[in-house]
């Protein structure tokens, strides 16, 4: 199959973020967001006679990984969910190189099309993202081509 290079090839990069301890202490709570609900109109909604309002908190550490995460999908990429300290996004690959002012190779000769920034490396500049967020994410990288045992590189 041929692919033509000059596509606009969608890629995804992994957004590592800092261990919890070095972004938050681990006592450290904050109020939870109130969930947002539509209520169709003219649907009474009420509480009932002796229920309380719950206090939700949640622990620092996990509301930095949602602030992130959603901080990534309204610069308008696919944010795919979180695995241990870490999560992808994805977009298209002029996408990341506007949004990361930098220019991106794809290898399609390689298993898995590994992307790397032009130049050589694999990770991307923090610069771009605002400050709070340079504060929470370690690195955000390409992951490497992917090597099968007895086929050629």
């Amino acid at each position: 199959m041929d692919f033509d290079r000059n596509t606009d090839r969608w890629i995804s990069a992994v957004v590592q973020l800092k261990p919890a301890h070095e972004r938050a202490p681990e006592d450290a709570y904050e109020e939870a967001a109130a969930p947002q609900v539509s209520v169709p109109e003219g649907v009474n909604v009420e509480t009932a006679k002796d229920e309380k309002p719950r206090e939700m908190k949640v622990p620092v550490a996990v509301a930095q990984v949602a602030r992130t995460k959603q901080f990534f999908a309204t610069s308008g990429f696919e944010v795919h969910a979180p695995v241990g300290g870490s999560f992808s996004i994805g977009g298209k690959k002029s996408h990341f190189e506007r949004f990361f002012d930098t220019s991106l190779e794809v290898d399609e000769d390689q298993l898995g099309a590994p992307v790397s920034v032009t130049g050589g490396g694999r990770s991307l500049s923090l610069e771009p993202l605002p400050e709070e967020f340079r504060g929470l994410v370690q690195e955000i990288s390409f992951i490497p081509a992917v090597e099968v045992p007895g086929l050629p590189r």
